[in-house]
């Protein structure tokens, strides 16, 4: 009988210990699923967010040729680019005939204020002031003027000079 009382016993102490250790692999088993269940929704996250920034990309992509061609239009106010558009003013007179030169150039809230003087004859001067109107910046001419010269006393001169005064209105904001 004592046989059979150990063996008794020793039986429940493997039943005990196989019990234990089934509970501890099915916790540790639920423990590595909920785990797995996190990383898996954080892989869905990750997958997604790279869709968004895929798509992002490709609008960046898309809009920079869109931005390229805005930023014809808007006229940063900085030294040099207000050196540029004198120079891009002269070269219009250049271009028809006329002469353009910068009476004077000043920044003053949201605008660039400029005025000009113009020489030439009158085709010349008009087709400068077409030209004007038609820059990608959008300027606003406040005033034009001209009036044929009368040079070494010829009345019937084809010399014209004339005043521009322009406002530069689409300014990039300076940063």
């Amino acid at each position: 009988m004592s046989r059979i009382i150990i063996t008794i016993i020793v039986l429940v102490l493997v039943d005990t210990l196989t019990a234990g250790l089934l509970w501890y692999g099915y916790t540790t088993m639920q423990t590595k699923k909920s785990d797995e269940a996190k990383q898996q929704e954080e892989l869905r996250e990750e997958a997604t967010k790279r869709e968004k920034l895929n798509a992002l990309s490709r609008s960046i992509a898309l809009a920079e040729e869109d931005r390229k061609l805005l930023a014809k239009y808007l006229f940063d106010p900085s030294e040099e680019n207000q050196i540029r558009f004198i120079s891009q003013m002269e070269a219009l007179g250049a271009s028809t005939g006329a002469s353009v030169t910068i009476s004077s150039l000043a920044l003053s809230g949201n605008k660039v204020h400029a005025e000009f003087m113009l020489k030439g004859t009158w085709p010349e001067i008009y087709h400068t002031l077409r030209l004007v109107e038609e820059l990608p910046t959008r300027t606003e001419v406040n005033r034009f003027s001209a009036s044929r010269s009368a040079s070494g006393g010829q009345e019937n001169s084809d010399e014209w000079s004339g005043n521009l005064s322009l406002d530069i209105i689409s300014l990039r904001p300076t940063q």
